[in-house]
């Protein structure tokens, strides 16, 4: 009887062994300090080699410390440095044999090796990843939720928490899961991914998985330097380390950032060239330069010098100017408030996602450009420049912008809100000029004409209201997201408000492709009454109001850029869209837009507005090309762009053609790099109409061009 006791208790261990093996982790090799909080307890134990790690404990692991466990055969789960997970696992059923595991990362990284009889899962905050079979590694951000994955083997699953489409990831691949967002484009792992990995996770581990897997890690496709970067990430975590202080040996920003940034500068799409304000990323700057604006045969010098600070957050410049006026009369601006808001080049508040800003506006879109497309606030026939706001407040998949083109004359501005909580995007905007006929008609610091006064203008300001006040509504969304290959479809809608809602705009559809460095697109666009594509652009400032005068004594005309629009008009067109980066550091980016139906387009104003009546234009046009470049094509230059545009080409004047309108320009503008004492050189030209104060006669004539050549140093100070 005896010996079946001890046969039976000896069968009953042997089972409960068995039993235990399945539905635990056994700690094989902890580097460092490590602690768990039992499913049962509330205290923390530390961990060594030997621990065993049952369902539902929370693992933590601290400063330069490796934690390696194992469960069922030969499968393996690596933590990182101050990475913390909850750790379950279970049976998969009575019949079947193996076991289910999910481990909820709360931050830090995580490595998993799933090889046989299991089927791991992986949450994070903002993303669920699902195995069978393979390697992965997972890293989460504490604070946001993001998380990425890099797959070392096999085949992983991931997908957004709260949706439920994802991506399937191969073996070699990675990805990005934002809050809200669906998993992004997947990028070939590349040697920078490799060398953090291994600094997180064990070089052992790592090189034999992608060895097993015959994984290849990819090079940077941007310049040589970049590989020296993950060297330096690496080797400054050890210095660090080893002069003994406490920082996070694990910073999941490293491989974020490596993952954005090989998205977006290493993408197989098309990436836009930036244009930087500064050449260094000095502290402390000098800017000097110097303009001579040529017109009308006459030149009028002018002469800057610009200090500029820059501690992010914060950075600010002014800017002292003396320049010479239409009478040849030197100005310095004390004397005026423009002249004294003009000594304020910019300040800024804020990181590129929430910011305040005041100072020249330049370039800036909202939306998709239907309508405010690079528009700015400064007027060539002005000495000084407006002081113009802006802003931006983004709050997780939300933005919301707003500008202000002059706080002394707070005429023209907008809002714009968006949302983008996944592959698609939503956003509204309001835009205003207050009164067309206002502000426009005195310039306050005039450098090469003074506008006379209007005498019995016609139409009546008060009678004939001018104004724009503009909502917009867009909607796009990815019908492709993939790492090759993206497709977009638009819809924009823009109706002008009050009197009579006198103009809409409708884009529909847009279909913009992304492949191979370079994105195209073919949009068709309906345009009626008194509102109009690209309303405030690059030249909106000299467009907004026109006069022209009237030799006959009869009164002058006031025009401005809506009321210069009948009611009645109606057009149809296509509009086409080229971007590409044929090769490293070059951005070529063309956009034409042609009207193949055209209505009532030109108000011909009458002495009486009673009688108005309008005028059929066809043809109407617009274009722009622009070629951008930089040190990765050229060592020695910063920033390099050259320009051609023209809007509205047989509209602003109904005389106009190509290359002879008032939305016509071009010209280029060069920075090097610091290239002796920490200098830069500036240089820059451009090229427009502007009609003159001696024929006013809204046509484009030879005496109408303006010609501006710039030069100067920017000094790198500290």
């Amino acid at each position: 009887m005896s010996r079946i006791r001890v046969f039976f208790f000896f069968i009953a261990g042997v089972f409960a062994t068995l039993l235990s093996a399945q539905t635990s982790f056994d700690v094989i090799s902890v580097t460092g300090i490590a602690k768990v909080q039992r499913s049962d307890k509330k205290t923390w134990e530390k961990i060594s080699a030997g621990t065993r790690i049952f369902d539902n404990d929370l693992v933590e692991t601290f400063f330069q410390t490796k934690l390696t466990l194992t469960f069922e055969q030969n499968n393996m789960v690596i933590l990182g440095s101050n990475s913390k997970a909850l750790l379950n696992i279970s049976k998969r059923s009575a019949q079947d044999s193996g076991s289910i595991v999910n481990l909820t990362l709360f931050g830090g990284g995580i490595f998993t090796k799933a090889v046989s009889k299991t089927h791991v899962s992986i949450y994070t905050a903002n993303a669920v990843g699902d195995m069978d079979s393979g390697s992965v590694s997972t890293v989460a951000d504490t604070k946001s939720g993001e998380t990425g994955f890099q797959s070392l083997g096999g085949r992983i699953y991931v997908r957004n928490i709260a949706q439920q489409k994802g991506k399937e990831l191969r073996s070699g691949m990675t990805t990005m899961i934002l809050p809200n967002k669906e998993p992004t484009a997947p990028l070939y792992i590349t040697h920078r991914h490799l060398a953090v990995l291994k600094l997180f996770f064990g070089e052992e581990y790592i090189e034999s998985q992608m060895k097993e897997s015959g994984i290849e890690p990819t090079n940077e496709i941007g310049s040589g330097t970049r590989h020296s970067l993950s060297h330096h990430l690496v080797s400054d975590a050890n210095n660090k380390a080893d002069q003994g202080m406490y920082k996070s040996q694990f910073n999941p920003d490293r491989i974020y950032g490596i993952i954005l940034e090989d998205r977006n500068k290493d993408t197989r799409f098309y990436a836009p060239i930036r244009k930087p304000s500064y050449a260094g990323d000095n502290r402390i700057a000098l800017n000097l330069s110097t303009d001579f604006g040529f017109y009308d045969g006459k030149s009028k010098p002018s002469y800057t010098i610009s200090p500029a600070v820059n501690f992010k957050p914060v950075s600010a410049a002014l800017r002292f100017t003396i320049a010479k006026d239409f009478n040849d009369e030197i100005k310095h601006g004390f004397d005026t408030p423009s002249g004294l808001l003009d000594k304020i080049d910019h300040i800024k508040i804020g990181k590129d996602s929430t910011y305040l800003y005041a100072g020249s506006l330049t370039d800036y879109t909202l939306g998709y450009g239907l309508i405010v497309s690079n528009f700015t606030n400064e007027d060539p026939r002005e000495i000084f420049h407006p002081l113009g706001i802006k802003g931006q407040l983004q709050l997780l998949e939300m933005n919301f912008k707003a500008f202000l083109s002059d706080v002394l004359n707070p005429r023209i501005g907008g809002v714009h809100f968006s949302i983008e909580p996944s592959l698609y995007s939503l956003g509204l905007g309001y835009y205003f000029d207050f009164d067309q006929y206002t502000g426009s008609s005195d310039l306050v610091n005039p450098r090469y004409f003074d506008l006379p006064k209007a005498e019995s203008p016609v139409p009546d300001p008060d009678k004939d209201i001018s104004n724009a006040h503009i909502y917009e509504i867009n909607f796009a969304s990815d019908l492709i997201n993939h790492h090759t290959l993206r497709v977009r479809l638009a819809f924009e809608l823009a109706q002008k408000l009050l009197d009579g809602n006198d103009g809409m705009l409708i884009r529909f559809p847009t279909v913009d492709f992304d492949f191979n460095h370079v994105g195209a697109g073919l949009s068709f666009l309906t345009e009626s009454g008194r509102l109009i594509s690209n309303q405030f652009g690059s030249q909106y400032l000299l467009n907004r109001y026109r006069l022209k005068s009237n030799r006959s004594g009869d009164g002058d005309t006031l025009i401005t850029q809506n009321n210069y629009l009948s009611k009645d008009r109606l057009t149809f067109g296509m509009q086409l869209f080229l971007r590409a980066n044929p090769i490293k550091g070059l951005d070529i980016d063309f956009n034409y837009k042609q009207d193949i139906f055209g209505r009532d387009q030109i108000r011909l104003i009458q002495t009486d507005s009673t009688g108005d009546s309008s005028m059929d234009v066809s043809g109407n046009f617009s274009y722009s090309l622009v070629c951008r470049f930089n040190n990765k094509l050229v060592p020695f230059i910063k920033y390099g762009e050259l320009y051609i545009q023209q809007f509205h080409g047989m509209i602003y004047p109904f005389s106009g053609g190509y290359g002879t309108s008032w939305g016509f320009e071009y010209g280029g503008h060069l920075m090097t790099k610091q290239l002796f004492l920490n200098t830069a050189i500036v240089i820059g030209a451009k090229s427009l109409y502007v009609d003159n104060a001696k024929y006013l006669n809204n046509k484009v004539d030879l005496d109408d061009r303006l010609f501006e050549v710039y030069a100067g140093l920017q000094i790198g100070l500290l």
